[in-house]
């Protein structure tokens, strides 16, 4: 089942667009300078200072969470995301983003899942009016509208 769900999300994934990345070319460390960690390695001496050239790590996907996205696709994160997506998603080839507030006619890509279709191919649009929790919308329709590529990746069990 597992890999169903994934070989469905790498067919979404795969007409995905891929995106412009800043990466830093490379550092210098004295970590691990004179140690088998460095064999093989480029390393410098610097003032007396042995260091080792280690080179960036490349990822193919980095899968984020912001608050919000604008319609060129930039990211505003919010509180701890603001450490590490934003550097995840730079060094990354394609950068996968679940983003809390957007609205459509802005996406050229929208990936809903079980809670946003039925069983049927409808798409949800709903409240709850439930005093118990806070007011809540399921807005897929906003998302669906205006929106280039649609993909809906699920396994219904019913």
């Amino acid at each position: 089942m597992i890999d169903k769900r994934v070989a469905s999300f790498r067919d979404a994934v795969a007409d995905i667009p891929h995106g412009v990345s800043v990466m830093i070319g490379g550092f210098l460390t004295p970590t691990g300078y004179g140690t088998s960690l460095a064999e093989g390695k480029e390393t410098r001496v610097i003032d007396g200072k042995g260091y080792v050239l280690e080179m960036p790590l490349h990822a193919d996907f980095a899968l984020v969470r912001a608050e919000y996205a604008d319609p060129w696709g930039n990211l505003t994160y919010n509180t701890a995301a603001r450490n590490f997506n934003p550097m995840m998603a730079s060094a990354a080839k394609t950068t996968i983003a679940e983003v809390g507030m957007m609205r459509g006619g802005h996406l050229d890509i929208v990936v809903l899942g079980a809670f946003q279709v039925s069983s049927g191919g409808d798409i949800a649009n709903w409240a709850t009016d439930n005093e118990k929790f806070p007011p809540a919308v399921g807005g897929a329709m906003d998302l669906a509208v205006g929106v280039r590529k649609l993909f809906v990746v699920m396994r219904h069990a019913t």
